[in-house]
């Protein structure tokens, strides 16, 4: 090897879904400088070692955390270490390079506001040890309250399905996440960390029986094959991974260069999300998911068909031509039919006077109520509740 040649590692997670990415990011500017030597050493688990003992490096790109001690060895060294990811911020020998999170939130918000879905939960791995991913996730509530969703996150517990893909091949279900989602108010959206997880959740929330994405809805990050092999295939957001690659080599270049990082911190933007059916549904339109959706919240306590076409933006005669083809009913007749299952079922409770329900069905007066159940039931609330009380006797 020439004297002035440099070796660099390349040290990514093997299941990262951004590996790819990143690695052209950084072969793009590697092939412009033929004294780099580059050498790609996968990390197989946390807090593992890629080096079977200390090597001769000059330089290395990564992504890790903090419970990757095995890195400080080198940056004691006074090696240069550029991280693609946020865990080692506040350690100044290393530098970090990172997508522009709040962006990538602000993106999986927008897409849900779409959708007209009003939970979302975000989850993620090992928090605990996760301090700066922690931060960013109580960001993201922050950004969706404001957005007027209401918001909370989660922890997905066991082995890292990153680090440790073979989870996914496990058919032992995870008790405490089947429980969190048999109880998680329905519909909900959940935002996962990885696609990875995203997967682990939609294998859940099928064995429980919930429909995807009618219950919970779920978004990946990544836009990994893993997503797209899911069953149904998983809405996924993704950062500018090339960009990423791109800018750790140059700032490892310089570093090597001057002596000298150019920047302890650089934030990537360009946040793409490739909408699936596990939040689009079927019909792979976010009008008519949104529409869906709406018709199923507001319906039973009084909705217009007007109403909404004019949130779907499209005119009555193709939305309704477009919902049909979609969902082999027809908006308006689901509509009445909602409301009047609606009416039913208020009634059934025996304990609820009729002026309750009426006002429950978003009727204005107890007599709209009445006049309205009496077109549809072809007999009087009051006479349906009699006979449903017959019934139960």
């Amino acid at each position: 090897m020439c004297d002035d040649m440099k070796m660099i590692a390349l040290c990514l997670p093997a299941a990262l879904s951004y590996r790819h990415d990143i690695s052209e990011g950084v072969a793009a500017n590697y092939f412009r400088h033929h004294r780099f030597k580059l050498v790609e050493l996968p990390l197989t688990g946390i807090g593992k070692s890629p080096f079977d003992q200390v090597a001769q490096l000059d330089g290395i790109i990564t992504w890790t955390e903090e419970r990757d001690t095995w890195l400080l060895d080198y940056v004691n060294q006074g090696i240069p270490v550029v991280n693609c990811g946020m865990e080692w911020m506040d350690h100044p020998g290393i530098a970090n390079v990172f997508f522009d999170y709040p962006e990538m939130h602000q993106v999986v918000i927008d897409h849900l506001r779409d959708l007209a879905v009003k939970r979302v939960v975000v989850m993620g791995h090992d928090l605990e040890f996760r301090p700066q991913t922690t931060a960013s996730f109580e960001e993201f509530i922050a950004l969706a309250g404001n957005a007027g969703l209401s918001a909370s996150r989660w922890q997905l517990d066991g082995k890292s399905p990153v680090m440790q893909p073979q989870r996914l091949l496990e058919r032992v279900a995870d008790h405490k996440l089947m429980d969190f989602l048999r109880h998680l108010p329905k519909p909900t959206a959940i935002f996962c960390a990885s696609d990875h997880m995203a997967f682990i959740v939609g294998e859940a929330a099928q064995e429980l029986g919930l429909m995807i994405p009618d219950d919970i809805m779920i978004i990946g990050r990544g836009n990994s094959y893993q997503g797209l092999f899911a069953n149904p295939p998983l809405t996924s957001v993704a950062g500018n991974a090339r960009g990423v690659g791109e800018q750790a080599a140059l700032c490892l270049m310089e570093w090597l260069k001057t002596g000298q990082a150019p920047f302890l911190r650089k934030v990537v933007s360009g946040s793409t999300l490739h909408m699936r059916e596990s939040t689009s549904g079927k019909s792979g339109n976010v009008a008519l998911e949104m529409a869906r959706r709406v018709i199923q919240q507001e319906a039973p306590t009084g909705l217009s068909l007007n109403e909404v076409v004019h949130l779907s933006k499209l005119s009555a005669k193709t939305f309704v031509l477009r919902y049909q083809e979609a969902f082999g009913l027809n908006p308006s007749e689901e509509i009445q039919e909602l409301r009047y299952q609606h009416c039913r079922n208020l009634l059934e409770e025996l304990d609820l006077s009729l002026a309750d329900v009426a006002s429950q069905c978003g009727f204005s007066s107890q007599a709209a109520f009445s006049n309205y159940f009496q077109r549809h039931a072809q007999m009087t609330p009051s006479e349906y509740r009699a006979r449903t009380k017959r019934r139960a006797s």
